[in-house]
């Protein structure tokens, strides 16, 4: 299908690379990245007096649940949380590797509904997400948008909202001592993570919601209706 396809839409240049590494042409990729919906995610009020580390998705391998609880673990983080919001914990198999891992202030919470997730993005000082693959990652966008700075692998496709040490950090895959350096650093400069949140914040809102999105498609449409 994609082969015979006129044109090929994809969130990320990390899709487009890997369509690319498949045979398809380059010139029939579309790279558009999902948008956040300022409407339900923003900076809200911060109450908390912890520093607080947040992933959100599903508890699997591939989301890199393991290496961000390594990276948690060797940071040594004093007055620190580390919380992980979505399903999959009762059936990823990886039970005993999680509990063998797990170090103090780690918590695993059922998933919410996207009207809840503002709520902890707000409770949280620094968004990661430390995926083997993730063809974008929307939640990334969306801590984003309620001014976290982020922490993704550079096989996560929303890398491409990032410009690293600005408003996030892109580290390798499998890098949890990485990891930690980067929570360290936003740790003990509390100056520097909410300046960072900040340049978070105004990333998406002046390039990636989904008003951008449907502007970039409409735009590249009109262009092929008059090539």
């Amino acid at each position: 299908e994609f082969h015979k396809a006129d044109h090929v839409f994809v969130l990320s240049s990390v899709a487009r690379d890997s369509m690319i590494h498949c045979g398809i042409p380059s010139e029939k990729i579309f790279v558009n990245p999902c948008g956040a919906d300022l409407a339900q995610f923003y900076l809200g009020e911060k109450r908390y007096t912890v520093f607080r580390v947040i992933q959100v998705g599903g508890v699997t391998l591939r989301k890199g649940v393991l290496t961000l609880l390594d990276a948690f673990a060797r940071a040594k983080l004093s007055n620190a949380e580390l919380w992980f919001v979505g399903g999959g914990f009762e059936t990823s198999g990886m039970q005993s590797s999680i509990n063998a891992m797990s170090s103090p202030g780690v918590s695993f919470y059922r998933p919410v509904p996207q009207a809840k997730l503002r709520d902890y993005y707000n409770q949280s000082s620094v968004f990661v997400l430390a995926s083997v693959a993730d063809g974008f990652g929307m939640v990334v966008a969306q801590a984003m948008a309620c001014g976290l700075p982020v922490i993704v692998t550079e096989n996560v496709g929303a890398k491409d909202l990032i410009v690293d040490g600005v408003n996030g950090f892109i580290v390798p895959v499998g890098a949890p001592d990485i990891i930690a350096d980067r929570l360290r650093q936003l740790h003990s400069d509390p100056v520097l993570c909410q300046k960072m949140g900040l340049a978070a914040k105004l990333t998406i809102e002046k390039g990636y919601t989904w008003q951008d999105y449907g502007d970039r498609l409409v735009t590249f449409l009109h262009s092929q209706e008059s090539s």
